[in-house]
């Protein structure tokens, strides 16, 4: 699960939102472009994944090997390529 204190700790410079199970599924019906959604995928190894429901498209993807957590470094990485997540959708269910 991600925590709002990593966006914190990483100093993101964009507007972060974490929302609930239903909030979340209406951003993923794609009616308002101003969402992104960053969907961390956690296994064997770290997958961390922002997808723009307005698209349907993938905008960033990067993994690392036997992660098991979001860290300060992943958000720094999203402040280095300059991706502006407007809006963060956590899903409990990941």
């Amino acid at each position: 699960m991600v925590k709002e204190s990593i966006f914190k700790k990483a100093k993101y410079p964009y507007k972060v939102k974490f929302v609930n199970d239903k909030e979340f599924k209406q951003i993923l019906s794609g009616e308002d472009p101003q969402y992104l959604c960053l969907v961390p995928c956690i296994e064997y190894n770290k997958h961390i994944l922002i997808y723009e429901p307005a698209t349907r498209k993938t905008i960033f993807y990067g993994w690392h090997m036997q992660g098991l957590k979001i860290k300060k470094s992943d958000i720094k990485k999203l402040i280095k390529v300059k991706l502006r997540v407007s809006w963060l959708a956590n899903w409990r269910g990941i």
